[in-house]
């Protein structure tokens, strides 16, 4: 099986109304894909603010986003449970989930950037055939390749 679904039975008018939602779902990615780098950009910056090499000697004397020295007994620092680099209290963010757990900034940015995008859900499914074409690109190829029986089809290009 090719992957393309015969959508030949399909009246013009049914034709536009699917492409009119294929355009919209497209718009409606490029926004997504713009708030997705955006939060990739306050990522990079998290990353490059408190860059931090565990192998220097200062690496447990300042916070490992924020570079603020930490004390000795107050705002110590704790190691976070995800990068184990040492935070001072400010660059610690609690999670919402039940116990007083938590995970520094860029931890945090890491995992809410793969919670908006769905990046967890790829993560732990198979990749079995990376050709099969499944959502709007299964309907857009089958719209492009099979031959019109009812008319011409139409062009869902802008």
């Amino acid at each position: 099986m090719s992957g393309i679904m015969d959508l030949s039975f399909l009246t013009e008018e049914e034709q536009r109304k699917i492409l009119d939602v294929l355009k919209r779902d497209e718009r409606l990615k490029k926004e997504e894909d713009r708030r997705v780098r955006k939060l990739r950009q306050e990522l990079q910056e998290l990353r490059k603010k408190g860059a931090i090499k565990a192998d220097t000697d200062n690496s447990g004397k300042k916070c490992a986003r924020c570079r603020e020295s930490l004390g000795w007994f107050i705002n110590a620092g704790e190691l976070c449970p995800k990068c184990q680099h040492k935070v001072c209290k400010k660059c610690q963010v609690l999670q919402t989930s039940g116990r007083r757990k938590w995970l520094c900034l860029v931890c945090n940015k890491q995992m809410e950037i793969k919670a908006r995008t769905g990046e967890w859900f790829y993560e732990k499914i198979p990749q079995v055939n990376n050709a099969k074409l499944v959502g709007t690109d299964l309907v857009r190829a089958s719209m492009r390749s099979g031959p019109p029986s009812r008319g011409k089809y139409v062009s869902f290009s802008n």
